[in-house]
């Protein structure tokens, strides 16, 4: 059995609406604050929904490890999530 080893950014979050901070995957954090942007028309949403929208169209294609880190930060805050802490965790692929 052959496994390969990949490192994947674990944080601890917590929304604004959140009781306690939430220990997740930046990626699975990422995904939702692009998920509160759903149903918003605004046009200050209008990337976040077109992102989503691709990542909900093609998720063999298209995910959220496509995009920058620092931009998965941008939109997790201003999504009103705080990062109280990140880390670099490797895992079995």
């Amino acid at each position: 059995m052959n496994l390969t080893k990949q490192l994947i950014t674990m944080v601890t979050v917590q929304h604004e609406t959140d009781d306690k901070p939430r220990r997740m995957t930046l990626n699975d954090v990422f995904v939702e604050a692009l998920s509160l942007s759903e149903g918003l028309s605004e046009e200050l949403n209008e990337v976040e929904n077109t992102i989503l929208g691709l990542l909900k169209r093609y998720p063999g294609t298209i995910n959220a490890e496509a995009f920058s880190e620092e931009f998965k930060k941008r939109i997790i805050k201003g999504w009103n999530y705080t990062i109280f802490k990140e880390e670099l965790v490797e895992i079995d692929k």
